[in-house]
């Protein structure tokens, strides 16, 4: 898959996310809504609505994963945009082969600084560079 569209991709996720965190709209409801909006082709349509349902359907699992890596900060205090990254970038690490960790964490990083806080890069950064280092050996 192209980096770029990828990246793209990554960013309506993170819009995804960050609705179903802020609204009672239902998971379905927001990915239809967002296909409307923008045009894409089936294949990154798949990838979209596939990952935004495996990180919903696997939340409790990611939060806790990020609980532990984050340990000064609980889960329910990590801003709304920089929870919903992380939450995206230990699924995609989860779900990843071995040569996709550094795009990943890089990706998470970019999201972070473009849609965070002055600080949301390096917070990013620290917990995803720590959660691949312990757990997956992968950087």
């Amino acid at each position: 898959m192209d980096p770029l569209r990828l990246r793209k991709d990554r960013e309506l996720i993170i819009k995804i996310l960050y609705e179903i965190d802020s609204t009672s709209h239902p998971l379905e409801t927001i990915i239809n809504n967002t296909f409307k909006r923008i045009k894409l082709n089936v294949s990154r349509r798949t990838y979209i609505s596939s990952t935004s349902k495996g990180i919903i359907a696997n939340i409790s699992s990611i939060d806790q994963t990020l609980s532990e890596y984050a340990i000064s900060w609980p889960i329910e205090q990590i801003s709304l945009i920089d929870r919903n990254i992380l939450r995206l970038s230990i699924y995609e690490l989860q779900n990843s082969d071995i040569n996709t960790t550094s795009i990943v964490i890089n990706d998470a990083v970019e999201l972070a600084k473009n849609y965070g806080s002055d600080q949301s890069g390096k917070f990013i950064n620290g917990v995803l560079g720590s959660y691949a280092r312990k757990t997956l050996n992968k950087t």
